[in-house]
């Protein structure tokens, strides 16, 4: 089995949103900050089941991160859902003491049917299904497809349509 490895890091990078889905048990106004930094696996097993782990969130400063555990966060203060036409998209959306998290994925390297979170002390894990289909089963290389196929798919930014879905 391949372990976890990192995919992604790098600086914050703050998007104006609107949580209305979200968790109401902590209420917080302002921005939302991107999560860049998490872990991907995904070993092709016949189960069909790739995770992201997230252990660490943005810090306010450039370059710096929290601790998953020091944030306290439940199952309620977690949105997460497939987005966009098809279905090909991911936004996992995560309220905190005082700010707002999210981790958007245009399109994804394949299809997948259901999208799970799991919390735990130190660390939330996002489990997707993929949708069983010859090719799609097999170990994707990365979370995020690098086959661009509109000019609205790359764009690094949060639609705030996405949450009223």
């Amino acid at each position: 089995m391949n372990g976890p490895k990192l995919l992604n890091k790098g600086s914050e990078h703050e998007v104006s949103t609107i949580l209305d889905q979200a968790a109401t048990t902590r209420p917080v106004k302002g921005n939302s900050i991107s999560i860049n930094r998490y872990l991907w696996d995904d070993d092709g097993s016949e189960a069909g089941v790739a995770k992201i782990y997230i252990d660490t969130l943005p810090g306010k400063g450039s370059g710096t991160f929290i601790s998953w555990k020091d944030q306290k966060i439940t199952k309620n203060d977690i949105v997460s859902k497939l987005v966009g036409v098809g279905k090909i998209g991911l936004i996992v959306q995560i309220r905190s003491l005082d700010t707002r998290y999210h981790l958007y994925i245009p399109r994804m390297y394949g299809e997948v049917e259901e999208v799970k979170t799991v919390v735990k002390s130190s660390k939330l894990i996002v489990k997707l299904t993929k949708k069983k289909q010859k090719e799609n089963t097999k170990a994707w290389p990365q979370l995020p497809s690098k086959v661009v196929k509109s000019a609205t798919d790359g764009v690094d930014y949060v639609n705030e349509d996405l949450f009223l879905q």
